[in-house]
């Protein structure tokens, strides 16, 4: 069903409705050093791995704008082929990329974040995987994230050092 709840955010993965919770991670991904600008946002981590021509609908559920942020693997070469091909096709979308990002697993896996402001009663979906992503959260709050750190921002700034990858 396309059920949405009031002043909610949902998110579907392949079809099927999956609701956000708080920030904090079961386990499935094992996320560390999450940024403080995430605080106070959902937390939606796909039950399974996003398979190639797998679809990620993220919603924005009411009145109002929503700030959802997709973090997925970035340590290339190797995450080349678990990444759903996102870094290169979600800038095109209209997400921005930026420097403040989770990590997970052991805490040596990076990910990299891109952000996008999504109207009330509306939705965006990713562009189909090219490859396979099993590495994938998707943080979403009500309203706009007013402390956003953009690619290329000194990580001197706002977003705390040890949660940046500057693009210098």
């Amino acid at each position: 069903t396309n059920s949405c709840y009031m002043d909610k955010l949902a998110m579907k993965v392949n079809g099927v409705q999956v609701f956000g919770g708080p920030v904090v991670d079961g386990g499935r991904l094992s996320l560390t050093r999450i940024p403080s600008q995430f605080s106070g946002m959902s937390l939606f981590v796909p039950a399974t791995d996003i398979q190639v021509g797998g679809e990620l609908e993220l919603k924005c559920c009411g009145a109002g704008d929503c700030a959802f942020v997709v973090s997925t693997y970035h340590c290339p070469p190797c995450s080349v082929t678990k990444n759903g091909g996102y870094p290169a096709t979600l800038p095109i979308d209209g997400f921005t990329a930026g420097s403040c990002s989770p990590h997970f697993g052991a805490d040596a896996d990076r990910m990299t974040s891109f952000y996008i402001t999504v109207p009330g009663d509306s939705s965006v979906t990713l562009p189909a995987a090219t490859v396979a992503a099993p590495y994938v959260a998707v943080f979403g709050q009500k309203g706009h994230l007013d402390d956003w750190c953009p690619a290329g921002k000194n990580c001197g700034g706002p977003c705390p050092p040890n949660y940046c990858v500057c693009n210098k």
